[in-house]
Parts: structure tokens; sequence; C-alpha cells
């Protein structure tokens, strides 16, 4: 019976003995799993799902529909979300609003990630404008809006963007590139620590100990006991010696 048991038991604690001797006598502790949303997006095992905040300055490079060569800024929003579908992939989409010195303009857009290394990321996106006013032209629902991006850390992003919308005169078409910007800064800038960590299955962020008062040092700003203490001559020990008074003078 006890040669049975002592077989069992090297049996189940040898796989353990082995994982402790290959990770120089340690055990091996499991990793925590990653976050599964995110405000700022990361490729797994960041994250698997994160939010999407943009705002879009752009400028009209091409109107098949106007008369004039006169630039126009178009200022554009979206919010959304995209969910990790790999390490190199997401996938989801959002509202988007737009407008200029023509009209505005509001779309649904699904959306594609491709993650790059060293932060950056391309993005596509094709989605259909279901609302809008337009000046010069009444415009007829819906229309196509497509966009193509590269970006960094959701920080930053260079895109450009086609807007097809049919009117009363016929397919209005146009064209813009611009810059986008995220709804917050990059880890590194907003949390040093987490920065350091990046990468990593498990970091402990420092915390600073407090120093506790020792058994005869008092805590600071309370009282000291010998305040209140009569003042008491120094005591005599058994082999003739004056040892220290019980509060040192001063004190």
């Amino acid at each position: 019976m006890r040669a049975r048991t002592a077989l069992l038991l090297g049996t189940l604690l040898l796989p353990t003995t082995l994982m402790a001797q290959r990770s120089g006598g340690t055990l091996v502790q499991p990793l925590d799993p990653p976050p599964s949303f995110c405000f700022r997006g990361k490729p797994l095992p960041g994250c698997q799902w994160f939010t999407l905040a943009e705002f879009a300055v752009s400028s009209r490079i091409a109107d098949q529909n106007r008369f004039d060569d006169t630039p126009r800024v178009y200022y554009s929003g979206e919010i959304g979300a995209l969910y990790n579908i790999g390490s190199r992939s997401a996938v989801g989409g959002g509202v988007y609003l737009g407008g200029d010195d023509d009209g505005w303009r509001l779309g649904i857009r699904p959306r594609y990630r491709h993650w790059i290394a060293s932060g950056f990321a391309v993005d596509a996106a094709a989605g259909v404008l279901v609302a809008g006013d337009l000046d010069l032209f009444e415009g007829s629902w819906p229309g196509f809006i497509g966009q193509l991006g590269i970006g960094w850390q959701d920080l930053v992003a260079l895109t450009t963007q086609v807007e097809i919308v049919g009117t009363t005169q016929g397919t209005w078409t146009n064209w813009y590139v611009g810059v986008q910007a995220g709804s917050r800064p990059p880890t590194s800038y907003a949390d040093p620590i987490a920065a350091r960590c990046r990468g990593r299955a498990r970091c402990v962020r420092p915390t600073r100990r407090r120093r506790r008062p020792g058994p005869r040092e008092p805590a600071p700003g309370s009282p000291s006991p010998c305040d209140a203490a009569p003042r008491r001559p120094a005591a005599s020990t058994p082999s003739g010696r004056t040892g220290p008074p019980a509060c040192p003078p001063g004190a």
C-alpha cells in the first residue's frame, strides 16, 4: 500500500519538479490574461476590444462638380470600436459625421485594420452615407464613403478619402487628403510605468514604503513620553556603575 502511494505521488509531482528545474529552481507561474478592453488600440495580446474616437481635417483635392478651384476644408469625426481577430488583424466600425461649406454627411463605416511593427497600422474602411444636407444639390441617399490611412499608435494618421453621392445633377464625387488625430496620447506619454511594462506578461508597479517608527521611537508629530515623565536620576547597576538616565537631558 505504501509503495503504491509513493508511486502515485511521484507521478503527480514529477512534471512540477521538471518545470522547476527548467526555470532555474523556481516554479513557473501562469501568465495573466490580456485585458479584454482598451481605450487605446493595440494588437493581441495587448487587448481584445478597443475604442475608436478620431477627428480629421482634410482638404478637397478633386471635385468633378465644382466650377472653381478653391480648396475646401473638410472636418470629420468617427466613434466606434474594433475587435482583434488575431495578432495582425482587427475588424469593427463606427459612426461617421463630416461637414464643410457644402453641407454635412452622416454615415456608417465598417473598418479593417492590419497591424504593422513599431506601432504602425493600416486602416481600410468602406461604408454608407445614410443622411446629409448639401447646399448645391439635393442629395440622394444612401451614398458611398471610403477611406485608406496609415497611423501610429492611434495618435496620428495620414488619410485619403472618397465620397460618392447621387444628386439631381448627377453623381457627386469628392476626393480628400488629410491628417487624423486620436482621442488621447499614447501610453508612453500618459503612463511611463505602463510603457516600461509593455510586452511583459507580469509587471509590478513600484510603490513607496513608509518608514515605520521603531519601538522606542515616537511617531512623527506625537509627544515624547519624556515630556510628561518626571526627571529621574541615573539608575545604578549591580556592578556599581551608573547607567543612562531614563530620559536623556533635553528630551
